[in-house]
């Protein structure tokens, strides 16, 4: 079952990558999660209330703060900036690569928890036990792992997301940059699963809307939008057809 349920993110994952829409694992583990359980124990082994509360409104509303924060911040900052010398460029840049590594960081806390999440349900199934603490040796291959992702990770998600949502310079990076990290600290304090792709994506568009509401990406944004919308039902789909196929040939 937990085969069947990765195996369903990792395919939409994969699918959208092709296609160049950036998409949340978050939501496609979720998703994928839920197929195989759905299929053997029927809806009524889903706990409505968690999913809900704990997981759908904290993935959705995230980027709505992340949208709000990256649009105050930029208006804000450009303000404050107006007038300034270009000389001001390079130090921003600098300054840029270390709210990057410090947001790479925080994401990282979120998004490699639901690896491990996938860990901890292994370990809790084979032992019955849910009090349980990960072996040291998971938590540094799912850290080791999310850094490889990053150092790896596609130049064309990197184009479509620096210049398809809005041509990203400087200020709007940093900009987006800070807003996101607010938004997955928090989200990551109160122990609430969201989407760094989200949330980065969201802060762009922001900084966009607060810049030149006119140059902005709003038919990359629909795009983006529909795939955010049909990620869940779509890796539930892909994690069911998995678990039918492996219990079909009798693994």
């Amino acid at each position: 079952m937990v085969c069947a349920a990765v195996l369903g993110a990792i395919v939409w994952n994969l699918i959208t990558w092709v296609v160049r829409i950036p998409s949340s694992s978050s939501h496609a583990i979720i998703g994928g999660l839920m197929g195989p359980f759905v299929m053997k124990y029927g809806f009524s082994a889903i706990n409505g209330r968690g999913v809900v509360l704990s997981v759908l409104m904290p993935l959705f509303t995230s980027p709505i703060m992340g949208f709000i924060i990256g649009y105050w911040l930029f208006s804000f900052s450009q303000h404050f900036l107006n007038g300034c010398s270009t000389h001001v460029k390079k130090p921003l840049q600098k300054l840029q690569i270390v709210t990057c590594t410090i947001t790479n960081a925080f994401q990282g806390s979120n998004d490699a928890q639901k690896g491990m999440g996938i860990f901890g349900l292994l370990i809790m199934a084979q032992t019955g036990n849910d009090n349980f603490s990960l072996p040291s040796y998971i938590i540094f291959f799912s850290a080791l792992t999310i850094a490889l992702g990053l150092l790896i990770g596609g130049s064309r998600m990197i184009k479509s997301v620096g210049t398809k949502i809005y041509n990203v310079k400087a200020l709007h990076s940093m900009s987006a940059q800070v807003s996101s990290l607010v938004v997955v600290v928090v989200a990551s304090t109160l122990g609430f699963p969201v989407s760094g792709t989200q949330i980065v994506n969201s802060a762009i568009f922001g900084v966009g809307v607060a810049d030149r509401p006119n140059a902005v990406g709003w038919l990359y944004a629909k795009d983006m939008l529909t795939a955010w919308l049909i990620t869940i039902p779509a890796s539930f789909a892909l994690s069911s057809l998995f678990y039918w196929i492996i219990h079909l040939i009798g693994v």
